[in-house]
């Protein structure tokens, strides 16, 4: 064999190995690319919101009232969704088939393709349940969710509930999407931009079944999700349950401030409900229960429910009296039983002699505050316009007839009335004698819980308060409360206190005196056309360093020694001494009992 011979040999191999290689190759490709075509028609790339963790709500003393448990979001992407029998799957989810057909409405609108709740805050327990069946359904899907744990079961009122987002709340923020959950009442809601956190987003590989099949890219276009504020709140959590168990069975609010701070300590508005259900399965019902009830239980009177003050402001009245020089510390008055101006008659509680006006306010004398006021208003020639107006702007310093600012839903302002309401209701001709009735806190006066307890602190602290409050921190950031100070002579106050504390004594509220404590307070009975009257009553203890002011209301309750004094007094011993002392126990299981709202 020649050299050309060998030469062709070599080459004719070499080509035959090269195109084997290239054949194998090319093979190689075709099956890869096949694999890689099969596994990108099996999974697509899905955006996954995270739900941050909600934040905590802690108490005075530093322990959790309000926390997360897991819980779970059922997931559904419309476009994948092919059911044969919705009333199953509906049954399954706990709801009705029309319930199932909107919200699954609700979710198409949303977005066809993209996966979206179409129910949240499903407790373990029972997805667990529902999970092996909805999982072999294509379009069903699940992420983690949240219910909210309490820790004390009186905290409807300041707390407040939550519900999922209405469609007006997505189209007015859009942090929220269909089923979530949203703060309605109370903190949730007063807070609920601090407590919701930041959403985060996980991107993920899904099957034609709509399960997750990994992560796409590792991870690495994740974002994660900003735990909500944790809130440190005021109340205290003792007094808060014992406060509560006064008033069970019975309609009213109480409200317990911290005077020198303007912190709240205990908060009630009676009847109660109860938040844990509104995390169960009947959650729907359960709130339209609620709203049904005539006792009215979702309606927080210690913010929104004004009653007339009646009596608990004839110290206030004491106090404008010597700011417009109509009476002065040694002023005396003889009741004959009412106060007679012309054919107008304003009865009394008997005939008495009183010889300063402390006394006025010990034994709570209509007709001398008549007296009062009537002078007060005639101080100027034709001038009980002016004069209604100052009276007006006083009352509004110790925070009446405007909102406190309290921070939780629903405060109302109440009412105040000034000039422009009398001349709606009697034109020019109203007179001082046409409005008498505003001396003893009757008449268009309304105000709230939360204002008797603002006002009874200003008294406490000598002529200021602080605006008052719940929230004493936000994670690491302290809120900065506004402070008001009233320009009222300090001697004034000290005659008006003296005053006070002898209503306790030996005054109207004498039952409502407690072992070893020496403290301040005044009752009212504020007439009710349209039932037996309320008590009501508002204090603070002790004397010489007030440590807490505390407002009771008790609808239809009579006079405010029946009800609202004792229950105040309860409050205030059991926060100052955290017991009650054996010689009033008799006093506690009289108050314990409902009031028969049937009769």
């Amino acid at each position: 064999m020649n050299k050309l011979e060998g030469y062709s040999k070599f080459f004719v191999g070499f080509s035959i190995i090269v195109l084997l290689v290239l054949w194998v190759r090319l093979a190689y490709i075709q099956l890869y690319a096949s694999a890689l075509k099969e596994r990108a028609e099996q999974y697509i790339v899905e955006k996954k919101v995270v739900k941050p963790p909600r934040g905590l709500i802690y108490d005075r003393y530093g322990n959790i009232l309000v926390a997360n448990e897991p819980a779970y979001d059922i997931m559904v992407v419309p476009a994948r969704l092919k059911i044969e029998d919705t009333g199953f799957v509906a049954s399954l989810l706990g709801l009705t088939i029309e319930e199932f057909k909107q919200r699954l409405e609700r979710a198409r609108q949303y977005s066809r393709v993209i996966a979206s709740p179409i129910v949240s805050a499903v407790h373990p327990d029972h997805f667990q349940r529902v999970q092996t069946y909805l999982s072999l359904i294509p379009g069903f899907s699940f992420r983690k969710g949240f219910i909210r744990k309490y820790y004390n079961k009186h905290l409807a009122h300041v707390v407040g509930y939550m519900t999922e987002v209405s469609r007006e709340d997505i189209e007015q923020d859009s942090f929220y999407m269909p089923a979530d959950f949203i703060g309605r009442t109370g903190l949730e809601h007063f807070y609920e931009k601090e407590l919701r956190g930041q959403k985060g987003m996980r991107y993920v590989l899904v099957d034609a079944f709509g399960r997750e099949r990994g992560s796409y890219a590792d991870g690495k276009y994740d974002v994660q999700p900003v735990p909500g504020k944790s809130l440190h709140i005021s109340l205290d959590p003792d007094l808060q349950s014992f406060a509560s168990m006064l008033m069970a069975g019975k309609r009213g609010a109480i409200v317990a401030i911290e005077p020198a701070t303007g912190e709240i300590l205990a908060f009630v508005s009676s009847p109660e409900f109860y938040l844990d259900s509104f995390w169960h399965r009947n959650r729907s019902s359960y709130y339209l229960n609620l709203l049904k009830r005539p006792d009215k239980p979702l309606f927080n009177r210690g913010v929104s429910a004004a009653y007339p003050p009646g009596s608990t402001i004839k110290p206030l009245q004491t106090l404008f009296g010597f700011k417009m020089k109509t009476i002065s510390y040694y002023s005396s008055w003889y009741c004959p039983g009412a106060w007679i101006r012309g054919s107008l008659t304003v009865k009394c509680h008997g005939s008495h002699f009183l010889p300063s006006p402390q006394e006025a306010i010990q034994y709570s004398c209509n007709s001398f505050y008549c007296e009062l006021f009537y002078k007060a208003l005639s101080r100027y020639p034709k001038g009980h316009r002016l004069a209604l107006m100052q009276w007006n702007n006083f009352l509004k310093e110790f925070g009446f007839g405007r909102l406190t600012g309290i921070d939780i839903r629903g405060e109302k302002p109440g009412l105040v009335p000034d000039t422009s309401t009398y001349d709606k209701m009697y034109g020019k001709w109203w007179k001082p004698t046409t409005i008498i009735s505003l001396a003893i806190g009757q008449g268009e006066w309304l105000a709230t819980p939360v204002q008797l307890a603002v006002y009874v602190s200003a008294i406490a602290n000598g002529g200021w308060f602080v605006q008052p409050h719940f929230v004493r921190q936000i994670d690491n950031e302290k809120p900065q409360w506004e402070k008001y100070k009233i320009d009222i002579p300090k001697a004034d106050l000290e005659h008006v206190i003296t005053g006070m504390k002898k209503v306790i004594e030996s005054g109207t509220a004498r039952i409502a005196k407690i072992p070893d404590v020496e403290w301040a307070g005044k009752t009212g009975t504020a007439q009710n056309p349209h039932g037996e009257d309320h008590s009501l009553f508002m204090g603070f203890a002790p004397l010489d360093s007030p440590r807490i002011a505390v407002a009771v209301m008790v609808e239809n309750g009579g006079f405010g020694s029946q009800w609202a004094a004792p229950i105040a007094s309860f409050v205030v011993e059991y926060y100052l001494k955290r017991t009650i002392d054996s010689s009033r126990l008799w006093l506690l299981n009289r108050v314990k009992q409902p009031i028969n709202y049937e009769q």
